[in-house]
């Protein structure tokens, strides 16, 4: 679908992934400069999950107290699955291990999750461009969506998982 979509010489098939980019890095940018990010327990455990598997692949389940991060005996699954920790340690590799890094990758993962919706709703509507950029652009522009991208939560790079699947299905 995606290679049928840019050998086709129609302008408007590619303007409208252009302009869900552009929105979803104004929505990124406004986030990363005006808002205070929040970082609860859950996520402070898959980060740090996440800095483990970086740093020497190691995925023992950690928790942080008020006097530290205590790693434990056992592995991350017995406590969170580790496939988002994964992720993010892909990204603490690459870019340094950096809250600002995890954050990026959570948004990352929205404009993915973003363009895979489009592209879904664009073979369910037979290539209705405006039904499909507003169902992308409903996702994105969900306040909520925008509260777990900038709190590093997992549920994003799920939805993203979940409509890469469904994409592959349809």
């Amino acid at each position: 679908m995606i290679e049928k979509i840019l050998q086709d010489n129609n302008k408007s098939k590619i303007f409208f992934p252009i302009l869900i980019f552009f929105i979803w890095l104004i929505i990124y940018l406004t986030c990363f400069f005006s808002w205070n990010h929040q970082l609860w327990w859950d996520e402070t455990s898959y980060l740090t999950t996440a800095r483990g598997i970086a740093e020497n692949f190691d995925f023992g389940s950690r928790s942080t107290t008020v006097q530290g991060t205590i790693k434990y005996p056992y592995p991350q699954s017995t406590h969170h699955f580790p496939l988002y920790s994964a992720y993010v340690a892909i990204f603490f590799k690459l870019f340094g291990v950096s809250i600002n890094v995890a954050y990026f990758s959570t948004w990352l993962a929205g404009l993915v999750c973003t363009l895979f919706i489009y592209f879904t709703m664009l073979i369910l509507s037979k290539d209705n461009y405006i039904m499909s950029f507003i169902s992308s652009l409903c996702f994105l522009l969900s306040p909520r969506i925008t509260h777990m991208c900038d709190s590093g939560m997992m549920e994003i790079p799920g939805a993203t998982l979940l409509s890469i699947l469904i994409f592959i299905v349809f």
